[in-house]
């Protein structure tokens, strides 16, 4: 549970790099980006000495939405940085779903499937 307390608060540093943008108008800073794959990182170490796990289809779905996030943010437009927060904020659900994926997996299913009912209540309740 440590770890992916840890695991966690790194992505949300990373997270927090980016928000960072939107309020001071600042450019991006890139090297914080690596911190949003710290989740990834975790999972394939727990994976590795538990397997066979489901481990991979989450760590797999965690990428595509942080690389989803991430292609809003290097796009172009009003709101994009606001946007990419947003989805990575409804991301950190698919964190949940990758940690109890080793113990729970078919929770981690239903898990994974709140983040896009999340980026859709976004639209009525802002994530910030």
């Amino acid at each position: 549970a440590m770890v992916w307390g840890a695991t966690l608060a790194t992505y949300v540093v990373g997270l927090t790099y980016v928000a960072r943008g939107e309020s001071v108008g600042a450019p991006l800073i890139r090297w914080p980006l690596i911190l949003l794959a710290a989740p990834a990182v975790t999972g394939l170490a727990f994976a590795v000495t538990n397997w066979p796990s489901w481990a991979p289809l989450f760590i797999a779905g965690f990428l595509l939405w942080t690389l989803r996030s991430i292609s809003i943010l290097r796009g172009g437009g009003e709101g994009r940085i606001g946007r990419a927060v947003g989805w990575l904020l409804a991301g950190m659900v698919t964190i949940d779903a990758l940690a109890v994926s080793f113990r729970w997996p078919y929770l981690s299913l239903v898990l994974f499937g709140t983040a896009p009912l999340l980026i859709f209540l976004q639209k009525r309740i802002a994530a910030t």
